[in-house]
Formats: C-alpha cells, sequence, structure tokens
C-alpha cells in the first residue's frame, strides 16, 4: 500500500513504521487512522501520544468498530467461553480493543481544544448469515481461529458462531439479512 501511495504523491513523505512504539510530537498537520487502532492494546498512553505528535492546531482522527458495544463481537467471545470451547482458552486470544466513547472523552481533552465523538450504526444488507461470519472472519474470528488447531476445529467454531448470529439477526422479508455494525469516530483539535 506504501508503494502505491508513494506513486500516487511524490509530495507526501510516505514511511512504514510501528505505531506502537512510533513517537515524533509536533511534527504533522493531521493524523487520520481508519479502521486500524483497535488492534492496539494501552489506548489512554496511545491516544494521548497521537494527540502530541500533531502541531498545535492539528487534527488527530479516527474511526473504527465500536466493539464495546457490537452484538457479534459480544456473542463471539460468548461462544469462545462455552462449555464446548474452555478448553482452547480462546478467549484469551481476543485482541481488538476498543472503549466506550466516555473514556476518549475522558482521556484527550487535556490535550485538545476541541472534541467530537460519535457513534454510527451501517447496516449492511447481507445475503444470509453465513455471509457476517465470512465479513467477521479476517478480522474478529481471527485471533480465535488462529487460536485452534485444526481446519476441522475452526469449521465448528465457526458453525457455533453461525448459530449465535442467526439468534441475534432475524431474516428480513427480503431473505435476507440486516448486519448492523456500529462504528466510533472522533476529530480532536490539539
Amino acid at each position: 500500500m506504501i508503494e502505491k501511495a508513494r506513486q500516487t504523491s511524490g509530495a507526501i513523505d510516505w514511511r512504514i513504521g510501528d505505531i506502537q512504539t512510533w513517537d515524533e510530537p509536533n511534527r504533522f498537520d493531521l493524523i487520520f487512522a481508519n479502521a486500524s487502532l483497535q488492534w492496539i492494546d494501552a489506548h489512554e498512553s496511545l491516544m494521548k501520544r497521537l494527540l502530541e505528535a500533531v502541531k498545535p492546531s492539528g487534527v488527530f482522527a479516527f474511526q473504527m468498530p465500536a466493539l464495546y458495544n457490537q452484538p457479534v463481537a459480544q456473542a463471539i467471545h460468548d461462544v469462545s467461553e462455552s462449555p464446548a470451547w474452555q478448553s482452547h482458552q480462546l478467549s484469551d486470544r481476543y485482541t481488538l480493543r476498543t472503549h466506550p466513547p466516555g473514556e476518549y472523552y475522558d482521556w484527550l481533552p487535556p490535550l485538545a481544544q476541541q472534541l467530537q465523538i460519535w457513534e454510527t450504526v451501517y447496516f449492511h444488507e447481507l445475503v444470509d448469515h453465513q455471509a457476517i461470519v465470512d465479513f467477521y472472519s479476517s478480522t474478529g474470528l481471527k485471533p480465535y481461529l488462529e487460536g485452534l488447531p485444526s481446519a476441522e476445529l475452526k469449521d465448528q467454531f465457526k458453525a457455533s458462531v453461525l448459530e449465535a448470529i442467526r439468534n441475534l439477526f432475524p431474516t428480513q422479508n427480503s431473505g435476507r439479512v440486516l448486519f448492523p455494525f456500529r462504528r466510533i469516530f472522533l476529530i480532536a483539535v490539539r
């Protein structure tokens, strides 16, 4: 992605780095993180460090899944803690992190002159419940699936998740399923 970005604009200094250790205070006019910060621990220190990386009057903005209020994420976690899966300790593998809006609001005002936080729910129209499992397989399900030693166990876990999802979201009159996907957005001006 960085190589493609370099080809589109030579005027921008594109870099590859590790956001968990990266630290360049007062350097940028804008930092925007799109669906990436939910993979990183220690959000309080991370958010402060990212806001401090923008220049005074610069902007730090992000959006990420609102996993603290996402029924599918809770259903997957509940399945992982069910007796059938406890021996695999799958709930210990959960790596996605987000916090309720109030926590970000408490952390950032000492550093921000303006702060906006909101949530939006996107309703994805999917062909069936299996499409929700497929949607989650490369993100929220991935850490759980990586904790299982065989393809057969992975398929069984996904089948358990599929059953839980069927109970969460009704099939619409059209035969399709509306999958609500909640996102949190934040814009902070330093």
